[in-house]
C-alpha cells in the first residue's frame, strides 16, 4: 500500500514483485518512513478491508467481485484524495498517514470518509464501463474489447478516472450534504501536512 499512498500508483499494487522492481530505489532508497507512518496507514488499509468484506454490492457487481483484491488498494489512494480535497490542495500532494488517521479516528469519520470514497471509486468505475459499452454500441465493428476491470485498474487512466470522480462527488457533495462537508472541511483540515508524491515518471497531467 505504499505504492498507493507515497507513489499514488494504485495501479502498480496488485503485484508486490512489479512494486519492488519499478519502484524499490524510489520508494527505499534514502526514505525513511516513520512508525507512526506506517502503522496508521496500516490501520486505514485494514478498515478499508473490512468495508470490503462487509459490502453487500461487492457480493454482487461482477467488476466489483473480480476486482476487489485490487480495488482496494484503488481505494486507499481515493482516500488520500479525498484529504487533498478538503484541504484544497494539488492531487499531487500526499497526505501525512498519521494525522490523516488521527484526525478521522479522533473525529469518528473514518467510516464515513471511507464510505465517501468508495462512492468516489465505483463512481470512476461505472462511468468508465457504461463508456465503454456505449463506444461499442456506437462501433459495432471496431476493434475496441469488452471492458474487462483488471485491465482498467492497470491503467493510468484508472487514477485520472479517480480524479474526476473525486472532483464531481465534493462538489455535489457541498451542495446536497452541506452540513456534513462543512465539518469535514474545518476538522480534516492538516496545513503543512502534506508531501510531492515520489517521482515516478510517467506523470499524470491532469492530476
Amino acid at each position: 500500500f505504499i505504492a498507493s499512498w507515497y507513489v499514488q500508483r494504485p495501479t502498480k499494487s496488485y503485484s508486490s514483485a512489479i512494486v519492488f522492481k519499478d519502484y524499490f530505489d524510489v520508494m527505499f532508497r534514502d526514505r525513511d518512513y516513520s512508525p507512526k507512518q506506517i502503522i496508521a496507514l496500516t490501520q486505514i488499509f485494514r478498515s478499508i478491508d473490512d468495508y470490503w468484506n462487509n459490502k453487500d454490492e461487492v457480493k454482487t457487481d461482477k467488476d466489483l467481485s473480480r476486482g476487489k483484491s485490487v480495488l482496494r488498494y484503488h481505494h486507499l489512494y481515493a482516500l488520500s484524495i479525498v484529504m487533498c480535497c478538503f484541504n484544497n490542495v494539488a492531487f499531487s500532494m500526499v497526505p501525512n498517514p498519521d494525522i490523516v488517521y488521527t484526525l478521522l479516528s479522533n473525529n469518528n469519520l473514518l467510516d464515513e470518509i471511507i464510505d465517501l470514497s468508495y462512492e468516489i471509486l465505483t463512481s470512476a468505475l461505472k462511468t468508465a464501463r457504461d463508456e465503454s459499452v456505449d463506444a461499442l454500441k456506437d462501433d459495432a465493428n471496431s476493434n475496441l474489447m469488452n471492458f474487462f476491470v483488471m485491465n482498467w485498474l492497470k491503467n493510468l487512466d484508472s487514477i485520472r478516472a479517480i480524479n474526476k470522480s473525486a472532483r464531481a462527488v465534493i462538489a455535489a457533495g457541498k451542495m446536497f450534504k452541506k452540513d456534513f462537508f462543512d465539518v469535514c472541511y474545518r476538522v480534516l483540515y492538516m496545513p503543512n501536512m502534506f508531501i510531492n508524491r515520489l517521482p515516478v515518471g510517467g506523470e499524470l497531467k491532469d492530476s
